[in-house]
Formats: structure tokens, C-alpha cells, sequence
């Protein structure tokens, strides 16, 4: 309970703006271990991200991308690590680094247990991906597992859209 006790206390603080006070309630429940050691680093990891969202600068983007990518690579199995991954990918993606964002995006795609709403969000930023680093062949299949395998996705249409685009692309239309 103890830790439970100090994530709501955490995100108590992270509501109110105290980013320090935040940080200090996450990295302690990350430390002790145990069952809720992951949501404590990633809790620790997101904060850092939304003090630098907040402020700005080169330094906290540093230590924001390197708390996520330390995340990931020590909480593998974590239900977070689709949440994470996506993070990852659209900061890769807002950098035009587009296969490290399509890498990214694939990760959030094969985690455990993701939620329907990420899924569909990797999925079209991996085709927006794709795209943005000239790979037609993998955006199209990419467009063609979007519209086979979530046919309720809120941009659909704009996936068959872009299937018009990738074949013109290619050579194809």
C-alpha cells in the first residue's frame, strides 16, 4: 500500500505542477521494487517528459528521452511499454528520423496486451512513417494490414487515400 500510497501522491503533485516533488514519490516507488517498481519509472519517465513540454530546453529533453528509453529497455513487459514506445516514435517521427519512428512504432504494435486506441495510432503514424522515409513497398503493406485488420480505424479513408499515393509512388497507378 505503501507505494500505491506514493503514486497517487506523485501524480498529486504532477497535477499541481511540482515536477520535483513528483519525481522525488516516483523514483522512490521505482527503487523499493517489487510489483509497482515499473509504474513508478514510468510515472518518473512521463514527468520528466511533461517538465520539458512545460519548459522547454535542450538539457530536459535529454533527460526525458533517456528516462523513456531507460524505461523501455529495463520494463520490457510493462503495460506501459506500448505507451512508451509511441512517445519514443513521435518524438523520432517529429525529428523526420522516420525508420528510427517506424522502429518505434512496430515495437508499440507488437507489446503485450495493447489497448485498441495505441494500435491504431502506431499503425497510422508506422504508414505516416514509411512514407515520410520514401519506403513504398513497407508503407503499402502497411496501409493493407490498417484496412484488413482494423476496418473501424477513424482514418480509414485517408488510408486508402494514401494506398493511391504509395501505388503512384511506385509506379503502380
Amino acid at each position: 500500500w505503501k507505494q500505491r500510497f506514493q503514486l497517487e501522491e506523485g501524480q498529486y503533485y504532477l497535477q499541481a505542477g511540482n515536477y520535483k516533488k513528483a519525481l522525488d514519490a516516483f523514483r522512490k516507488v521505482e527503487k523499493q521494487g517489487g510489483e509497482w517498481a515499473d509504474d513508478g519509472a514510468y510515472r518518473a519517465a512521463t514527468t520528466l517528459w511533461a517538465q520539458n513540454v512545460a519548459a522547454p530546453s535542450d538539457e530536459g529533453a535529454a533527460m526525458a528521452l533517456e528516462a523513456i528509453s531507460r524505461f523501455v529497455q529495463e520494463h520490457p513487459q510493462s503495460p506501459h511499454a506500448a505507451d512508451a514506445y509511441l512517445r519514443l516514435g513521435n518524438y523520432q517521427f517529429s525529428l523526420h528520423n522516420y525508420l528510427q519512428a517506424a522502429g518505434a512504432y512496430k515495437r508499440v504494435l507488437n507489446a503485450p496486451g495493447i489497448a485498441a486506441d495505441l494500435a491504431q495510432d502506431a499503425v497510422w503514424q508506422l504508414l505516416k512513417s514509411y512514407q515520410g522515409a520514401h519506403e513504398y513497398d513497407a508503407a503499402h503493406q502497411i496501409a493493407n494490414q490498417l484496412l484488413r485488420q482494423y476496418p473501424d480505424h477513424p482514418k480509414v479513408v485517408d488510408a486508402q487515400l494514401e494506398q493511391g499515393i504509395i501505388l503512384k509512388e511506385k509506379g503502380q497507378y
